[in-house]
């Protein structure tokens, strides 16, 4: 399997990331990921996440 499949699915913290489509910083399993808000709405400090989706060291996010 790829790395970084069993990440999909996995509810992440944001620590900052804003609007669709604006890349931030989640905690993910107790480490910190860069993320890109890959959904419709917002992510704002402290909510969250699923990660639907893992490109190197990115990690894409929506609301959960």
């Amino acid at each position: 399997s790829a790395p970084g499949r069993s990440l999909i699915g996995a509810i992440a913290r944001t620590v900052e990331v804003g609007a669709a489509g604006a890349v931030g910083r989640v905690i993910l399993r107790g480490s910190s990921w860069e993320a890109r808000n890959d959904g419709t709405v917002g992510l704002y400090a402290n909510q969250r996440c699923r990660v639907v989706r893992v490109s190197g060291l990115q990690v894409g996010v929506v609301a959960e």
